[in-house]
């Protein structure tokens, strides 16, 4: 009977070894053996969640399918449950926004955490770091969108649904032979055989700790999503374009600033403004004019003569990519029209943070005709019919 048990002691040893055998899996880029799980009991133990989000997506084992391994994606991130089905995704995102106020964000970064029923991991200056149940991720970003310009934006999702089987698989497996060793101890009479098997006990109790570790940490990041956020303020942003149009650099130019009340001297001037009841001229010279309301919404009108004849399509392109890559301006409308004389003009409406700015383009001939139009945004709603029948009057 001793020699029976000593036999089927060895297999079970044998057995063990096999499941000791350190199996690489990456994690978010954490490299980590199955024998040392360093999970706490939040799912995130020793290893910082700013490291995890560093170092980049998941990188599956060699075995895993191509179609299975991380994709860094341009659009909102999760899919529907449909698409997903099954699967074990990690969804997660950072993002970079230009704005007009960092208290008045914060305030909206807050509001925002509460209605998808998420919360602030941690924040640092201009920069936050936010987990939100994965299936309300679409809203939290789209709502995120509306509290400024984006200027960068990356996407990660991460399938780690074969790992999370195989984890799971070896959890059982380790549960069976740890009862099994249990039956063996409780029969052992042997002191070196009991000591050996105890040792083994050990040793596999904390490989299930380890195992039901790396579960807990899966489920915790397939549940909730982490998003990052680095807040730049307007003014401050660093522009990434410049038109090869100098002139083009110069839209929007004065947004976060006033205007200055200049020299009037429409008489040689080849600008013709009717300016809107309420505006008061700020200045009138040969090729600029500006005005302003009491409520601080300015208006200016400039012409700019060119080398070579383009169209008004070629013109608005090149001014979008100004607004957009440049000034941070995110558009809402873009569209062209044609006025009631018969003038075509591109008509840009956007915002930046609290702002409101719009452009419109008509060109004739060699000569770019640029009206400007911003201010506080409720200001530019309130004045919006009257604004309208300004750019009609073009």
């Amino acid at each position: 009977m001793k020699i029976k048990n000593i036999l089927l002691l060895g297999f079970v040893l044998v057995f063990l070894q096999a499941c000791h055998s350190p199996s690489k899996m990456y994690v978010d880029g954490f490299e980590d053996d199955f024998g040392d799980s360093g999970f706490g009991d939040d799912g995130f133990g020793a290893v910082p969640p700013d490291a995890l989000m560093a170092k980049g997506p998941v990188v599956a084992e060699a075995s895993m399918a191509p179609s299975a391994r991380s994709a860094k994606v341009q659009e909102l991130p999760v899919k529907s449950n449909s698409e997903a089905e099954g699967r074990k995704i990690i969804y997660n995102a950072q993002l970079v926004l230009v704005v007009d106020d960092f208290a008045a964000t914060e305030s909206a970064i807050h509001l925002q955490l509460k209605n998808v029923k998420g919360w602030l991991q941690s924040s640092r200056n201009s920069y936050f770091r936010m987990r939100v149940p994965a299936e309300n991720l679409n809203q939290f970003i789209k709502a995120l969108y509306e509290l400024g310009v984006v200027k960068s934006k990356v996407f990660e999702s991460n399938d780690v649904t074969e790992q999370f089987l195989d984890v799971e698989l070896r959890l059982k497996n380790a549960e069976k032979a740890l009862e099994r060793l249990r039956e063996l101890y409780n029969k052992a009479k042997a002191v070196k055989d009991i000591l050996l098997i105890e040792k083994e006990i050990t040793r596999l109790s904390t490989q299930i700790e380890s195992f039901k570790g790396k579960l807990k940490f899966w489920k915790n990041q397939v549940a909730y999503s982490t998003v990052t956020l680095n807040l730049e303020k307007s003014r401050d942003a660093v522009a990434t374009y410049y038109s090869p149009f100098y002139w083009l650099n110069d839209l929007a130019m004065n947004l976060n600033s006033s205007l200055q009340a200049r020299e009037v001297s429409s008489f040689w001037s080849s600008i013709k403004v009717d300016w809107p009841e309420d505006f008061v001229v700020l200045s009138h010279s040969k090729q600029y004019a500006s005005a302003m309301t009491a409520e601080g919404v300015f208006a200016s009108v400039k012409t700019q003569k060119t080398s070579t004849p383009a169209n008004l399509n070629f013109w608005s392109i090149q001014a979008k990519n100004v607004l957009e890559k440049a000034k941070f301006i995110r558009i809402g409308t873009d569209k062209e029209i044609k006025l009631e004389n018969g003038k075509a003009v591109h008509i840009f409406k956007g915002k930046q943070g609290q702002k409101s700015y719009w452009l419109i383009l008509s060109v004739e001939g060699l000569k770019v005709q640029m009206t400007e139009i911003w201010g506080p945004k409720e200001a530019m709603d309130t004045n919006a019919p009257q604004l309208d029948a300004f750019i009609k009057s073009l």
